[in-house]
């Protein structure tokens, strides 16, 4: 199992983000994103699924994050073989947002 991989940004719309972890693994990891806030969830939740020439499977879930206010949000992953990974991040809410409204986060464990 690899490190996973989550990445978030800004969407076209001002108050959402979209939230994306990968990671990879054999066999194919499963990858859950979580919302530690309550009232707070993701819509357009869906995960693909990639085979990679060494037999390994690279398994990516996104999803949009509507939130106002800072949030963090967790990726797990795990494959039955290895313990669990988890990784947290915080989305800033819209008052934290650059100049030109695009920022990147990108965290690796």
């Amino acid at each position: 199992l690899h490190e996973p991989i989550l990445d978030v940004r800004r969407s076209n719309s001002p108050a959402e983000s979209v939230v994306s972890c990968s990671a990879t693994g054999r066999p194919a990891p499963s990858v859950t994103l979580t919302v530690l806030h309550q009232n707070i969830s993701f819509s357009q939740y869906n995960s693909t699924s990639v085979t990679n020439s060494n037999g390994t499977v690279t398994i990516t879930t996104t999803a949009l994050l509507s939130a106002f206010s800072s949030t963090e949000v967790g990726c797990s992953v795990s494959v039955l073989s290895a313990a669990p990974r988890e990784l947290l991040v915080t989305v800033p809410g819209l008052t934290e947002t650059s100049e030109d409204g695009e920022e990147l986060f990108q965290t690796h464990l």
